[in-house]
């Protein structure tokens, strides 16, 4: 999967790059012979005035072929159009329309994050969903509830003994961490710590060994995540 996402990422910045190519060409009267996306051997083309678009087999990125673009290449007509013949200004902007593709894509993908906000880690797990007749709807489990600690099978204490730290639980920063514990004592008497509004409970219950597909074996959907707005630095700060 991380191989697959490393590809469609790259495939989509060089398309994005050779983009700007395209229509920095297009704007300074350079001929495009050809807009590829992806690599060669051609599967199939479409030709669209003078430009010829084609979709290719290796899909990864893709490519633009500018008349003139060598100086080796035999230029039979249209001098005017080639991109060696440009002067030199135009080449650049032709060259730098990639460069500006890419800054464009990041500007676009930052300016939706300011507005979508990010994940970041809030260093607990909170209860998003409890599924009915689940080992956490069974032993009292309610949605908003914190996790707050773990409690192995190997020393189960008393409600008043856990509240006061007079054992050693195992604190929860991350949903990964409660998902391997209660997989590592599935089958087994285990109690969670858990804070509901202004008052700590201890919860006790037995998570599933082959639970139902789609579900784990408290039978919750937790994450240790929450959306912030990206800001902008508070200029108002500095004056006075």
């Amino acid at each position: 999967m991380t191989v697959l996402i490393f590809i469609l990422t790259l495939s989509i910045l060089v398309l994005v790059h050779e983009l700007g190519h395209f229509l920095m060409a297009k704007k300074m009267g350079v001929k495009v012979e050809e807009f590829g996306i992806g690599l060669p051997p051609k599967l199939f083309g479409i030709k669209k005035g003078e430009t010829l678009y084609t979709i290719n087999l290796l899909p990864i990125g893709g490519f633009v072929k500018l008349y003139g673009e060598e100086y080796s290449a035999p230029l039979a007509h249209n001098k005017n159009r080639t991109f060696i013949n440009k002067k030199p200004w135009q080449k650049t902007l032709i060259v730098l329309g990639g460069v500006l593709g890419n800054f464009l894509l990041g500007w676009l993908i930052f300016s939706f994050l300011v507005t979508q906000g990010i994940q970041v880690p809030t260093n607990k797990v909170t209860v998003d969903k409890v599924t009915n007749n689940s080992p956490a709807s069974i032993a009292g489990l309610q949605e908003k509830d914190v996790i707050l600690k773990f409690v192995p099978p190997i020393s189960l204490p008393d409600e008043a003994s856990a509240k006061s730290g007079s054992i050693s639980l195992i604190p929860l920063t991350s949903s990964t961490s409660l998902i391997t514990l209660t997989q590592k004592y599935a089958g087994k008497n285990i109690k969670l710590l858990v804070q509901r509004n202004n008052q700590q409970l201890i919860i006790n219950l037995v998570p599933r060994i082959n639970p139902p597909k789609g579900e784990g074996p408290l039978g919750i959907s937790i994450n240790s995540f929450k959306s912030k707005m990206l800001m902008w630095p508070d200029q108002s700060a500095s004056l006075t």
